[in-house]
């Protein structure tokens, strides 16, 4: 009923209520680059609410509570710029309304929207930790390669809407580098199971020292393009050291094709005196049911230590709706992705496997058979 004009807005209004539902999967599309659909996210936390304030009796109960701040408090107010009237708002809040829960002050009164959207099930990452993850918006794009006749060819990005890689940083000279890709199996995890919603092939890159995720490939895109991708992205990125999954064996001959040093790629480990080259069936993490548990349990450590650091809200969302199910496997709840999970722990897999700095620079990839990488427009994506 409501006419297709410029000048028309709908507005849906809600409080989260938790994970699932209409309202929620509407939320998380609109903050999906990938699929907007016209919608605009919009969330006004606590802090920006001036009524949720109380002034103190006097100066000293003022410096009480600034003495008394716990690591929760130092944090909303160095990185939400919180006063010390809102905290003790805050606190006054929990101890009353929430019955001293701050789980519940979390939900009622969330700072940001992961603490709005609060997990049902036993999540798999710790929340506290993931809710201290600075999110922030990066630049969508595609690369390119350029090649102006000369004997070396030039990788360069260009911003573009909906464009499958979001950068944070861009390369930086001297930066060692790492990434975690994980390819796409096509499998559908909308709860129709009718083609909706199938999975996406995800890069995640990351700086191999610091831990920062600095890039994002995400997209629809089969095994064999996204490979090709993929190693174009890693050499953009100082020749990142790589760890694919190895279960998809066409992707990774795929990857090896398009010429990618094998010595900044993972390799299953031999005995050290195995002097002979690498084998395509040793190329990559092969994921197992007993492997997966030591995969998922190094994207744990990661977030619980805060060796990594997650600046995607895509991929913060996939690791809060990572969860323990009742048959203890751990995996994506109905109807999540799980792709950007998996590609950050491969990424953690490469930092703890990046190799000693040896002064060696891979050898030039020559690219003849690949011009151009990425899709022109949201359209163009291999389904």
């Amino acid at each position: 009923m409501v006419p297709y004009l410029p000048e028309t807005t709908v507005i849906l209004q809600s409080t989260a209520n938790g994970i699932g539902g209409e309202f929620y999967e509407l939320c998380q599309r609109a903050r999906d680059p990938l699929n907007a659909g016209g919608w605009q996210f919009l969330f006004f936390g606590w802090l920006e609410h001036p009524i949720y304030s109380t002034p103190f009796e006097s100066r000293d109960a003022a410096v009480a509570l600034a003495k008394t701040c716990n690591q929760e408090e130092k944090e909303l107010h160095s990185l939400h710029g919180a006063t010390l009237e809102q905290l003790n708002w805050r606190r006054m809040k929990i101890a009353t309304e929430c019955r001293g829960d701050v789980d519940i002050f979390h939900q009622e009164y969330p700072t940001t929207p992961e603490e709005a959207f609060l997990a049902s099930g036993r999540p798999v990452f710790d929340h506290k930790a993931l809710m201290r993850m600075p999110i922030a918006d990066g630049q969508p794009g595609e690369l390119k390669m350029e090649d102006d006749g000369g004997p070396i060819k030039r990788i360069t990005f260009f911003p573009q809407h909906n464009g499958a890689l979001t950068i944070w940083r861009r390369p930086q000279s001297g930066r060692r580098y790492v990434a975690g890709g994980d390819p796409s199996k096509g499998i559908d995890v909308s709860t129709e199971k009718r083609g909706r919603d199938p999975d996406y092939s995800v890069g995640f890159i990351a700086d191999g020292d610091s831990g920062e995720q600095v890039a994002l490939l995400r997209a629809r895109i089969r095994p064999v393009a996204f490979a090709e991708y993929l190693a174009l992205l890693c050499r953009w990125y100082n020749w990142a050291f790589l760890v694919p999954e190895a279960n998809d064996a066409g992707f990774i001959e795929a990857l090896v094709r398009t010429g990618y040093p094998l010595e900044c790629v993972y390799q299953r480990q031999r005995l050290p005196t195995d002097r002979r080259s690498a084998e395509i069936q040793e190329i990559g993490f092969e994921t197992t049911g007993q492997t997966r548990d030591w995969l998922v349990g190094a994207a744990e450590d990661a977030i619980r230590q805060q060796t990594i650091t997650i600046v995607s809200n895509v991929v913060l969302n996939e690791c809060i709706r990572f969860v323990i199910k009742p048959n203890s496997k751990k995996e994506h709840q109905e109807g999540a992705h799980d792709d950007c999970v998996l590609a950050l722990a491969f990424a953690e897999i490469a930092r703890r496997s990046l190799p000693k700095l040896t002064g060696r620079t891979p050898n030039e990839v020559t690219g003849s058979k690949i011009r151009y990488y990425g899709r022109k427009n949201r359209d163009d994506d291999d389904d």
